[in-house]
């Protein structure tokens, strides 16, 4: 997906932890989401592998949030909100995911 967003430092990092084989870990609340709205895990891990990030957002004080816009296995649109990646992290963090509007 070519990435006109604005968010190129964050896409290249999100790119890299993917190539690096970081995997996801679920925050509770998007397992939740996922089973509520039928999204798989395969699904958030396309949309993570082959999306960019469409925004950034501060939330709970300092916590820094990432949007991934991509697609599912079935190639429909798929968000996905992740804690912003930094060096040294182990996983990539899924906070909740949705199809958009």
């Amino acid at each position: 997906m070519p990435n006109n967003s604005g968010f190129s430092t964050e896409t290249e990092l999100l790119n890299s932890a993917v190539e690096n084989g970081l995997g996801l870990a679920y925050d509770e609340h998007a397992l939740k989401q996922m089973r509520e709205r039928h999204i798989f895990r395969q699904d958030v891990l396309q949309a993570v592998a082959t999306g960019v990030i469409e925004g950034v957002e501060i939330a709970h004080g300092n916590e820094e949030r990432w949007r991934i816009s991509g697609t599912n296995v079935d190639g429909f649109p798929l968000t996905v909100v992740i804690r912003a990646i930094r060096i040294g992290d182990t996983v990539i963090y899924v906070v909740t995911t949705f199809e958009p509007n």
